[in-house]
Parts: structure tokens; sequence; C-alpha cells
């Protein structure tokens, strides 16, 4: 069912449509509204919407028969779809909300000895940090093991931290077990070398929890190459399908252990029947992948799209920091880009006062959507103020411009009141 097709106006010599503020239209973002935060929430196309409504008036016009027949043979085939997208088998994929109720799902299956413990990043998106504090308060013994990373950070320093914090913190009696990473960070927005530290936690025996919520759409994905042991990618952050709609990727080899939360019909009937209901849900946002799929097809495809978004992403972040007098996140290998960029802002505002520090990104959050009419994400790292910018097909440099005048004025005059918003 329905994908939609781009506007006959758009398209160029070679057949796709040119990207930039042409493609705005083939969205609904607000005229006035200069959007750098694709990876947060995702947007979906209009001819993806268009396929939202299709499934939404099929379901509804007979949902006995949905819900009982049609809905069954819909997500084998949505499994199959993502399981060659990502090149996995279409029994070791199944679907969630979220990547946050795949890692919870994920890490409530896990079973723990005494002495445990999990290695992970202070990097670790805030949400699934609480998950690993719940299960070091719910699980006797459990061990947290932080490795602390200041960008910009080559691959092997990477790698590098990683076999440090191994040789200083597992031994026989209280291994590591299980290292949570992310694919793609979320602050700073950088790529993680997953091809390099997969292999690496096989030869210490280590279970490998991918966050990849920001990957699928963003960077390509094999999970045959990459072999983890768990992996989570959300579809409607990067891909163009609707919101509440991800893959939870688990190899054979770990199916008998894994469950959802929520536990269901499908209890002890394999992995597929255990995900595929957890109560009643609105599936139209799942099927929305197909459109996204069709849709990115018709626009010239993964590196077509790819290859744009992380173009203007250095382009934006060369700008900016020319403009700010300060520098982006990248190293010397140029592995840390994909689609997002990070430029630190000309900031001196202290970000070690929790308070201070707060206050101050909030009026940031608030002057950027309400007086200017656009949004990046700002954030910490490292001691300093950075702001994370997202690039998707319909931004143009431009964007870049009208959001670094809008920062120059929204630092000026935190730095003015040294970050006490309430003078203002």
């Amino acid at each position: 069912m329905g994908g939609g097709m781009v506007g006959d106006s758009m398209v160029t010599k070679d057949q796709y449509p040119a990207f930039g503020h042409a493609m705005r239209k083939e969205f609904l973002i607000a005229d006035d509204f200069v959007p750098l935060n694709h990876g947060s929430y995702g947007a979906y196309p209009k001819a993806v919407r268009d396929g939202l409504r299709e499934y939404q008036d099929l379901i509804e016009s007979n949902c006995d028969l949905w819900m009982k027949k049609t809905m069954f043979g819909k997500m084998v085939e949505l499994r199959k779809t993502m399981a060659d997208f990502i090149n996995a088998d279409p029994e070791e994929v199944v679907m969630v909300q979220n990547t946050s109720v795949g890692v919870n799902s994920i890490l409530r299956s896990l079973s723990f000895q005494p002495g445990d413990k999990i290695l992970y990043f202070n990097t670790v998106y805030e949400p699934l940090y609480s998950a690993l504090v719940y299960l070091r308060d719910t699980r006797p013994n459990l061990d947290l093991v932080r490795v602390n990373l200041a960008y910009p950070l080559s691959d092997d320093d990477y790698v590098r931290l990683i076999e440090e914090a191994i040789q200083q913190h597992s031994t026989q009696q209280h291994p590591i077990r299980y290292c949570f990473l992310d694919a793609v960070t979320s602050v700073p927005g950088v790529k993680v070398p997953i091809e390099r530290i997969l292999p690496l936690l096989r030869q210490h025996d280590i279970l490998s929890i991918v966050d990849g919520a920001h990957a699928i759409g963003q960077i390509p994905l094999d999970m045959k190459a990459l072999d983890p042991d768990f992996f989570v990618t959300n579809c409607h952050k990067w891909l163009y399908s609707v919101r509440g709609s991800a893959i939870l990727y688990v190899p054979k080899r770990h199916h008998a252990i894994v469950h959802p939360t929520t536990i269901s019909h499908g209890y002890k009937k394999g992995l597929a029947a255990e995900f595929e209901w957890v109560g009643t849900l609105d599936y139209s946002n799942y099927m929305s992948i197909f459109s996204a799929l069709e849709y990115r097809k018709k626009i010239g495809g993964e590196e077509r799209i790819q290859t744009y978004c992380h173009d203007l992403a250095i382009r934006g972040a060369q700008y900016l920091s020319k403009l700010f007098g300060t520098r982006y996140i990248e190293n010397e290998e140029g592995t840390l880009t994909a689609s997002m960029c990070n430029v630190q802002l000309p900031l001196t505002v202290s970000t070690e006062d929790d308070v201070l520090f707060n206050k101050g990104l909030q009026y940031m959050v608030d002057t950027l959507l309400l007086e200017f009419k656009c949004f990046a994400s700002p954030y910490r790292h490292a001691g300093h103020w950075w702001i994370r910018c997202c690039v998707q097909v319909y931004n143009e440099l431009e964007d870049f411009e009208k959001l670094g005048k809008a920062l120059q004025i929204i630092c000026a005059r935190l730095e003015k009141v040294k970050g006490h918003v309430e003078q203002l």
C-alpha cells in the first residue's frame, strides 16, 4: 500500500529530486520553521503520511479481520523487508515501539551472577542510563563500569579505552559480562566504531548490547557482518517512518533468553510471536515503514541521501565554527560525522553547576523555538557548551546561517548575565 509520488517539478535530469529547500514541500514542516533537529523525533514526508492513512483506514474498515488475520501476515512481510534492509535473517528481527522499549526488553531479560559487571560510557542516552541504574538497584551485587569519553576522539583511542577498562575491571571472579554501547551517540552526535569494538568484545566473552537509535537511515547496517548480540534501532528517526516504530535484532543464539517487557499470548512460542502481540497496538506506525522505504528509493536511495546529509553536515559545522570562533567535533580520520554535526558554542558559562546549566539550557531551547523559530539540540560535553545539528534532505546551508545568527544572540545574552537567566 501507498508510498506516493515525488513532485514532477522537482525531478532532476538524473530522475531524482534535487535535495535542499525544494524538498520542504514534500514534508509537513511549517513554512516559518528552520528544522535542524531531525535526529530527536524524526520527520516523515507526505507520501508516508498518505500510506499511514491508508493503513489506518484499512484497519478501521474491519478491525477484527486486521487483528485476527491480516496483521500477522503483514508483520511477517515487514520483518522480511527489514531483515533484508539490515542483512539479517527474518527470524532474528522483531518490531518494537522505540529503542527504549527494545533495550529495556533486553536488559530485563538478562541473567546475572553476583559480581557481574556492565561496561557503559558517559555518552549513554540518559533514559537508558536510568535503565542501567534500575538493573543495578534490583540485581544484587551487579556493578556498572563507566568509561569516560572526551570528544574529538580517534577510533584507535576509543578501542584503547575499552581495552584498558576490560583489563582494569574484568576478573575471573567479577567479570564484565555485558557492554552497552551506541552505534551513533545522541550527544555528541557521532559515529562509534562498532565494527572494531564488537570483535574485541567477543574476544573477551563480553556480550554486546547496541543502542542503534540513530543508526538506521543514517549509516549502513549489516547485522551478519557486525554480529552484535543485541541491536535496537529506531526507524522513525532517520528512516522517515512514523513515530513509534523500531527494530530489535536478536541472533538465534539468544532467542531463548529474550522476552518483551510485556508478556502476553506469545510467551514461549518464539521470539516473533512474543514481540508480535504485546497487547492491543496501532500497527499502522509499523506499516508506515513500507511507504518510508518506497519513498527513499524514489528520491535516490540510501547512498544518495546519506551522502547529501553528511556533506552538508560537514559544511554546516565548518560554517558555524568559523562564525563562532570555536571548533566542531571531528577526528583526523574523519570518522565521527554521519548526518549530525557538533559545534562548540561561544559561551563560557559553567557547565559544572547543574542548576545554572539547566536554566541556561532551558532558556536556549525556549528562545530558539519561540523567538527565532528554529531548533538544534544544545548540550554539554567535556566542560563546554555544544550544539548538535541534524541534517536532512530538506536542509541547506542557509539553515545553518539562520541558526548561527540566533545562537550568537542567545549566547551573548547568557554571557552578559553569566548564565543567570532570571536577570534577562
